[in-house]
């Protein structure tokens, strides 16, 4: 539905960079891990088609905000993950506020405008981390 990467392909993209990480200490990678605070609402209030739009245009509005080498995958339901390799610190709580920032614009559905928020966590590699599971 929102054309981008399932959980699977997800997981197996976050594999090739936890195998892939280099040297470089300023460097390292993310992972942004996104959830929509109010898609229940807007489920419940103007029925799952709605839902289903918000998350398409979410889904696009994302893919405007990541660079084009960075993998960007929906887990399911309203979950949405980002692996942002050869990232800074920095560079990851960056592109965190402008995925917090996008979620936030007004979205025009069935001629609503519906507003959402979104929370997102970010997770360094190796730091943070070294396996999935």
């Amino acid at each position: 539905m929102t054309q981008l990467v399932n959980r699977t392909g997800f997981e197996l993209n976050l594999k090739k960079t936890l195998q892939s990480a280099g040297d470089d200490p300023n460097l390292h990678s993310a992972i942004c891990y996104m959830d929509l605070d109010q898609f229940k609402v807007v489920n419940d209030t103007s029925g799952h088609r709605a839902g289903d739009e918000l998350l398409m245009q979410l889904a696009q509005m994302l893919k405007d905000t990541v660079r084009e080498h960075d993998t960007l995958a929906r887990l399911g339901g309203d979950e949405f993950a980002i692996v942002l390799p050869g990232v800074t610190v920095e560079d990851a709580k960056h592109v965190a506020e402008r995925l917090v920032a996008t979620a936030s614009e007004a979205y025009i559905i069935q001629g609503q405008e519906i507003r959402c928020t979104e929370s997102v966590g970010i997770a360094l590699l190796p730091q943070h981390g070294e396996e999935l599971w």
